[in-house]
């Protein structure tokens, strides 16, 4: 049998995602660059006022990820690449990020939802309110009745 190593820090794959500021991220960006100050490794949180929207993480908070990329789109706002490590679900449980789903759902669903398995098909998903798994992160992309989970 072979010698197994152990540690020798992260070996795996983040999930890189495009996001958009929220208007208190984008006053951050903003006066970081007007500082001449690096805006990678700013650490931020999923919004869910808005469908991939992110803000600068809290004091003492646990962040969902940090900025990687960044670019002005000249329209007032930043496209943001963001390494996207965890996320807590509507229940406030932190899970890792490990990718995003779009899947059909019927009944109601909102941005930062959990959702379950809705249906005897077992393909579509509904609001899991107290229990569920993943996020919504976007609804009604890339069609109406589609929506996309973290997971």
């Amino acid at each position: 049998m072979g010698r197994r190593s152990y540690g020798g820090g992260d070996r795996g794959h983040s999930l890189r995602i495009g996001f958009k500021p929220n208007s208190a991220l984008i006053t951050h960006i903003t006066s970081l660059i007007n500082a001449g100050s690096k805006v990678e490794g700013t650490h931020v949180s999923i919004d869910t006022s808005a469908a991939y929207t992110v803000g600068l993480a809290a004091n003492d908070a646990i962040p969902d990820g940090q900025i990687v990329a960044y670019e002005n789109d000249n329209y007032n706002t930043y496209h943001l690449t963001i390494d996207l490590e965890t996320f807590a679900d509507q229940n406030g449980n932190r899970y890792p990020a490990t990718r995003i789903r779009n899947k059909p759902y019927s009944g109601t669903i909102a941005l930062g939802d959990t959702v379950i398995i809705n249906g005897s098909t077992a393909k579509a998903v509904d609001d899991g309110t107290t229990g569920g798994f993943g996020k919504v992160l976007a609804v009604d992309v890339p069609a109406s009745g589609y929506a996309d989970i973290l997971l």
